[in-house]
Formats: C-alpha cells, structure tokens, sequence
C-alpha cells in the first residue's frame, strides 16, 4: 500500500460536519485536499478521531524536543510515544436536595503539575469557549483546536502528499527536528508570584549570576509583572502561564492573553511556537517559514504557493488544462510578449516585496556559478551544514571558517579567483544558517573548535585552514590543539589577540562590560534597522558600500530572526574564556602560518599583526592598503592572490622536503 493510500485510509471517519449538521453524512477524505469529499467543509470542521489518536499525534509532536517529559512510551509501539494528557475530575456536593449527591465536572485537559485549586482558578479565567474544556461539547472543541493549530502534516511528512521527491521528504524532516528543538514549548501554569518549578530552576541560576554581579534586583518586584500579551499588571496572587523560550523573568500571561500572535486563538494545552519575541501556534508558525498550500493545507518547502496535486478539480481527478481555442497570429505575439515580460515582473515583485529572496537567490546562483554544492553532515542529531567545490587531491585542501553573524557564502567574492582545481569546502560554524543550534556551550571558542574538528573528514588528510575575524579565532586554538591535522594556517584579521592599539570598536565594547551593560542591541554588529545596517557595512569596509535601500532591506530581513542568536554568540566570545583564546594558544601553534589584515581595519587594529610575527616570526604578514576589517569584500582578489602563493610556496618546500 502506498503512503497516500495509507493516509486516505487512516482519515475517513463517521463524525458529522460540526457545520454542515444532518446535511453530512460523515467525514470522508478527500484525495489529496484536507477536506471532507462529501460537503467540502475542512477536516477541523468535522473534529474527527478520538482522545488516544490526539495523545498519539500529540506524543508524536513533543518526542525529541524539550518538552518530551510530558510523554510516555507505549509498551511494544517500537519507540511510539504517546501524550501522558493530565486530566481532572472536580466533585461539589448538591445542596439543594435531601439526598446526599454530588456534582461531578470532568476535564478532559487540565494543566500539568498544578493543584486542584490553582487548576480550577486557571479555567476559570479562560474566555468563553476559549480553551475550558469539560464534557463532550469541551473535548470535540479541544479536539478541533488541535486540528486547526497542530496540523499532523506538519509534523509527520509521510501524510504529506505534496513532497514529491526524497529530497524534499529529508528537508522537511530537517524543518520539523529544527523547530523541535529551538522554537517548540509547553506553557506552565503558576501563580505570578510563584512561577512554577520550572522557574525555581531558572531563579536558583540567575540568584547565583546576581550574586557575582553584585545585583540586589530581584525579578519577583510587583511592578515589573506585567502581562506580556495585553500590557496590565498581573498580581502575585493571580494565575499566570510562563514559556521557558520566552524567558521566566522577562514574560508572562494572563490565561486569557496566552494566544497565537497571528490567529488571536488561545494555545491549545498551552502548546506553543516562540519566534521573533512572538508566540505562534503550530500552524501560524509553519506559515511564517515556508508558504503553506492554498489547496491540500500543507507547507511547501519549495517556495511553491500550490502544490502539484492541488492543480486538480475539487470535485474530480482530473487535472486542470487549458481549452484548445483559435488564436489569431496578433494573439500569439500578444501571448508571447506577455510570457516574455512575466520574468521581468516577477523580478520586480520580488525585489519590492521579498528582497531577501532575491539576496538568496543571488547567493544561490553564485554557488551554481562557481561549482558549489550545498550538503550537510550529521554527528548523532548534530547537523553540520557546508558548500564544496572539487575532491581531496594531492595538494591539501582548504577549509574556510567565517566570522561573527556570517555564513559560508562570505567566501563567495574569493572563490571567483581561487584555482578551480583547489578542492575548497566552506563551513557554517555552529548555530550559523545551516548548522544546528543547540546551546551556549556549542557557542564559545572552544566549542566552536570540538564541533569544527567533529565535521571534519577530508580523508585525513592534512588540511590549510582559514578564518576570518571570529573564524580565524577559531581555526588558531584549532591549529594549536590539532597540529598534527594541518598543513598550514590563514588568519584574516582574527579576534582573540591582545592587540598594542584598540580601535573604537574594541573600546566601546569594553566600556559596556566594565559598566556591566554589554547589551548586545546596543553593538554595531548586530543591526535592527536600515541605517544600522548601513553604520555595520561602514564599519566593516574601506571602500564605500553604497547599497540600495531595498538590498539594504533584505540584507536586514534576512538577519533581524536571528538576532538573538547572534546575541547569545557574542556573549560567549567575549567571555573571560574566550575572547584572547588565540593569545593564550600562539604558543602551541606549529603549522606554517600566513597573515592577511587590512590596515584599515576599524573593528580590530592591524597592529594585531605584530603580535602574530612576535610570537612566529617565520610567518609571513600581508598588510593590504585601503582595504577593512571586511577583506573578502575590499580586496577579494588580492587576497585570493597572496592565499594561492602561500599554497603554491608551502607545496613546493613540502617537495623539495620529501626529495631530499
């Protein structure tokens, strides 16, 4: 049986449209739309299933993330895990008749790890119709806010019959494993006061940070619980839910105010998606990634806004073609100017409407220009995500680190002048585009070395190295502490050093950390607005980068999501432990080295340069004139130049070696 086939199978039920009434007779699949083939209604509008299906799906959506606690395995399901749903059953007394009865209320969701008491004053806070689920009509509800928020093809690909190709089946795995473990969260009820265990958790951390910091603050101060989602006070005394991805001393709600930023529905079993400082449900989230299908409801991760199967009659299966008709020759040139101009238009759309598209696309393009092949590799549930051009060969070949908020097509301006036999790979260091996120550890320089030295392959063969700035950072402590891997070493204006002259850049970052307030919105090289973006390219380039303000727009989309990241790094390398970690290691390092800086750096001063020679005075030094902290943008070629005389220099001398 096929995968559909399956599918189709699983999805047909008996259950009445909640809208249509006696008018249907059952919900029965459509063949490829989430719809029902009998009234058209949706599949949300039928609430088909039952609880064990809807813990079954919900256990499939919190395996593998954080919040899998909240699940169980089930005996013999062969890793199947099913959603351990608290429920509750609340028993009054009838005072009003002479027999002694009660009145029992059952709740078929109720939130985790809460009392009785702190349980009913929670639903009792929740608007009408909003989320209290009790008796049948409160689970069909339920279960259809779970169809409507959580729908299973997002989370499962096998019921998407949309992915046509193994290759788009692997992406969207790769999507749901993401946002699994770096958006996907359960909210925690807890008094405002309180905040539940969660947050004990988080206090004892943060009373310890306070303490080194000398901090007498605590977060628990009346005026600062406010209510992230309508702005009002919240009282101690009061329900409130926390999400730990939103952070237990910046965020909290009201029961009422805890909804999908773009839906406005309340989260259902308090399910939610954190990005951009926003809380989504499942479905809004998806949505804000990759286009969604105006037909069969699934996410398309080819940026197509319909699927193939969706070009199909609603009603029949057959597909839809064009009618044959007698077209004048005035016609036909008619058509062909309008097919002629539609790329033009296309163009145009995309670069007023998505200019982060176009940048992507551009980079796109290049990498297809220049031989580059995007691929990825794992270590264990860590993805490590690279470009490469070419095979291992006779000569070593070249691993390129990049630097601070980059990604591996910074390399893209030096491999149009890099020999196209070099077999070259360039790399997304941790967190970085492609490459997994997991956490803070991953994010300092040492991490960023474990993790580097666990991607690498290369038939073991020894290897150059290459950073720039944050990367050439990266590949010193690794040369020093790998020696026997490399064959010789690049640094590009690397961080890390205890340079004689610090620019202003180096400057206002330590006055930030010596006042204790190294907010990192406030450092040049994490931008939130056109004109910063602008400030950051001035920083970082000699030559004038004048830019339209529509490129300018989408270079800034395209890096605005991942602020926060960025943010979270910049912490890590300027740590006690990080940020002269190539100073601490120039001792260590054995591979011929070379030295490129451009001399007007403004964000770390060439005199860096000088250190490098004192502690090798073997290695070789390239001060280029009129050319910034951003080399591979000021002067790509001459840099390629000196790297490509470097490599041919060490070749030789390795030779004359082995001959003699």
């Amino acid at each position: 049986m096929s995968r559909n086939e399956k599918t189709l199978g699983e999805l047909t039920r008996r259950e009445g449209c909640l809208l249509c009434k006696q008018s249907c007779h059952g919900y029965q699949q459509h063949l490829w739309r989430k719809v029902c083939g009998g009234c058209g209604c949706r599949l949300a509008d039928h609430a088909p299933g039952s609880d064990t299906e809807d813990d079954q799906r919900m256990g499939r959506l919190l395996a593998d993330s954080p919040c899998s606690h909240l699940t169980t395995k089930v005996k013999g399901g062969g890793g199947l895990r099913v959603y351990k749903r608290n429920r509750m059953i609340v028993t009054n007394p009838d005072a009003t008749r002479k027999d002694p009865t009660f009145q029992t209320t059952s709740y078929t969701w109720c939130p985790a790890g809460v009392s009785q008491t702190l349980a009913l004053q929670y639903m009792s806070l929740l608007p009408e119709g909003g989320g209290a689920v009790w008796g049948e009509e409160g689970s069909l509800a339920r279960r259809r806010r779970l169809q409507e928020q959580l729908p299973p093809h997002d989370v499962d690909p096998m019921l998407c019959q949309g992915l046509l190709s193994d290759q788009e089946i692997s992406s969207m795995l790769l999507f749901v494993r993401s946002y699994k473990q770096e958006v996907l969260g359960v909210g925690e009820v807890a008094f405002a006061g309180e905040g539940g265990a969660l947050m004990e958790a988080a206090n004892q951390r943060s009373a310890k940070e306070a303490k080194d910091q000398g901090s007498t603050d605590t977060m628990a101060e009346e005026t600062k619980r406010m209510c992230a989602g309508c702005g009002e006070g919240v009282t101690s005394e009061s329900p409130a839910v926390f999400a730990e991805r939103a952070g237990y001393h910046r965020n909290l709600w009201h029961p009422a105010c805890f909804c999908c930023s773009e839906c406005g529905q309340g989260l259902v079993d308090l399910v939610y998606f954190w990005s951009n400082h926003k809380l989504f449900c499942g479905r809004h989230f998806c949505q804000t990634k990759w286009p969604r299908c105006s037909g069969c409801d699934e996410v398309t991760i080819t940026w197509r806004s319909w699927s193939e199967l969706s070009f199909l009659c609603l009603k029949g299966a057959l597909a839809l073609e064009p009618v044959e008709m007698d077209v004048s020759v005035v016609s036909l040139l008619v058509l062909a100017g309008s097919l002629l101009a539609i790329p033009g238009l296309v163009f145009i759309a995309v670069y007023f409407l998505w200019p982060a598209a176009l940048i992507k696309t551009y980079n796109w393009w290049s990498r297809w220009r220049l031989g580059l092949q995007v691929r990825c590799v794992f270590w264990g549930d860590y993805r490590f995500c690279y470009s490469q051009r070419g095979t291992p060969g006779s000569s070593p070949s070249l691993l390129l680190l990049h630097g601070f908020s980059a990604n591996k097509d910074m390399w893209l301006p030096l491999m149009k002048f890099l020999p196209e036999q070099q077999h070259v790979i360039c790399v997304d260091m941790p967190g970085h585009e492609g490459s997994s996120r997991t956490g803070p550890e991953d994010y300092s320089i040492q991490g960023q070395v474990h993790r580097i030295h666990q991607a690498v392959g290369l038939d073991r063969q020894p290897f150059h190295l290459v950073g720039s700035s944050m990367g050439g950072n990266v590949a010193g402590v690794y040369a020093a502490q790998h020696p026997k891997l490399l064959a010789g070493l690049t640094l590009i204006c690397p961080a890390g050093l205890v340079v004689p002259r610090d620019t202003g850049f180096v400057r206002l970052l330590k006055e930030m950390k010596e006042r204790g307030e190294l907010r990192p919105q406030d450092v040049p090289l994490i931008p939130s607005n056109s004109q910063q973006m602008e400030d950051m390219l001035r920083l970082c380039c000699h030559n004038n980068v004048s830019l339209p303000r529509q490129i300018l727009k989408g270079l800034l989309a395209s890096r605005l999501p991942n602020n926060d990241f960025y943010s979270q790094v910049l912490l890590e390398i300027t740590s006690e432990q990080s940020v002269s970690s190539l100073q601490d290691n120039l001792h260590l390092i054995t591979a011929p080295l070379l030295v490129i800086w451009g001399k007007d750096d403004q964000v770390i001063d060439m005199s860096g340069a000088s250190v490098l020679q004192e502690a090798h005075p073997t290695c070789q030094v390239a001060l280029l004139e009129h050319c910034g902290h951003a080399v591979l943008l000021d002067r790509p070629r001459k840099a390629a130049q000196i790297l490509t005389d470097f490599l041919s220099a060490q070749e030789v001398h390795s030779s004359t070696k082995k001959h003699s």
